[in-house]
């Protein structure tokens, strides 16, 4: 089970409607204090963040980026991370 199944099993709402939830409750908090400025007022709660939106992509990619880094071993990966230093004059 991932991380991202367990949290809908367990709250009935994925790691992005939640994130988006808390986004409007602090907004709202913030709002309701008279410290906002108008402006920001008038445009009402942020709008969803895409990157949160894409969680499942992003799980993905770190867990291909895991793979890959199991995959090489710890010596070809510091092998392939040392970069080559110039020729002394």
């Amino acid at each position: 089970m991932t991380f991202y199944e367990y949290f809908v099993a367990r709250f009935g709402i994925t790691p992005a409607e939640e994130i988006q939830r808390v986004r409007e409750e602090i907004w709202e908090r913030f709002r309701a204090s008279g410290r906002m400025p108008a402006e920001l007022v008038a445009q009402g709660p942020p709008p969803p963040d895409p990157i949160v939106d894409n969680y499942e992509a992003y799980c993905a990619h770190l867990q291909q980026k895991a793979e890959r880094k199991e995959a090489l071993g710890a010596n070809e990966l510091r092998a392939a991370a040392r970069i080559p230093l110039p020729p002394k004059c």
